[in-house]
């Protein structure tokens, strides 16, 4: 969450928003916007996924192979 929350918060200030904004921008309450921006775990996936498409941000999701297959083996 942390590298997260540093991403959305360099696009954000890449977009110079001030918090206030960018989280009216992104439908969710200042503090949700701060807790997400700060890496804090404990927040929805909702609020996030909110977030990024508010920042214009492409979240991606990779599968996790632990049994010692490469993804692209994937066909």
């Amino acid at each position: 969450m942390e590298l997260l929350g540093e991403v959305i918060k360099a696009r954000r200030t890449q977009s110079n928003l001030r918090l206030e904004d960018a989280a009216a921008l992104c439908g969710v309450a200042k503090e949700t916007f701060m807790k997400i921006e700060h890496g804090q775990s404990n927040c929805q996936l909702a609020s996030v996924l909110q977030i990024c498409s508010g920042l214009g941000i492409s979240l991606y999701i990779k599968p996790w192979m632990d049994n010692g297959e490469d993804e692209n083996d994937w066909g």
